[in-house]
């Protein structure tokens, strides 16, 4: 009997070595399935926060040069302006400048001009104290030209207008300054704001 009972204890004891062991791998199975679907899921999870770190710098980029732009244009239409007040202001201030200058200045351009065909010149409202017929009359003598002052004024302008057969050479101050700031304008901006 006591080989019986050692043999059913030892039957006893590899059911229960086998049970052990068969645990062991179930759970070492469990373990190794549990680790598998944590690192999927901290895989997707990692794949799901580039993405949206990716998404939000995309917005931050475009919302940036958004304001970038917007900016940019603030400050272009800043300086242009900036650029139109000035030449403005230089047109008002050529506008009321003493009889002397404006003299000065007018001079200044017909000691330019080479024509010597008989010319009519008309001058502006804001110019017909400093550019009288005197004045063409001494500029005629001076350059040798052949001008004529014309009764008709320029309403609200400062300057002249030559008339040369049916061509007109346009010294108005207002449109002499608006050439200037067509050719001058981008260089100007460039030393004032750069």
């Amino acid at each position: 009997m006591d080989a019986i009972e050692n043999m059913i204890t030892r039957m006893n004891e590899q059911a229960i070595s086998e049970r052990e062991a068969l645990k062991k791998e179930r759970l070492a199975e469990i373990d190794m399935a549990f680790i598998q679907e944590q690192t999927n899921i901290n895989n997707e999870h990692e794949a799901l926060l580039q993405k949206q770190i990716k998404e939000i710098e995309k917005k931050y980029k475009q919302q940036r040069d958004r304001q970038q732009v917007t900016f940019r244009q603030a400050a272009l239409h800043e300086k242009q302006r900036v650029l139109t007040k000035f030449f403005k202001d230089a047109v008002d201030e050529m506008n009321h400048w003493p009889k002397e200058d404006m003299q000065k200045f007018s001079e200044h351009l017909l000691e330019k001009i080479e024509l010597a065909t008989p010319l009519t010149i008309q001058v502006g409202e804001l110019s017909r104290d400093g550019l009288t017929a005197e004045w063409v009359e001494e500029m005629n003598h001076l350059y040798n030209k052949q001008m004529t002052l014309l009764d008709e004024l320029l309403p609200k302008q400062a300057g002249f207008i030559l008339h040369d057969n049916g061509i007109q050479y346009n010294f108005v101050f207002e449109n002499l300054v608006k050439e200037l700031q067509t050719h001058m304008g981008v260089e100007l901006a460039k030393r004032l704001f750069d």
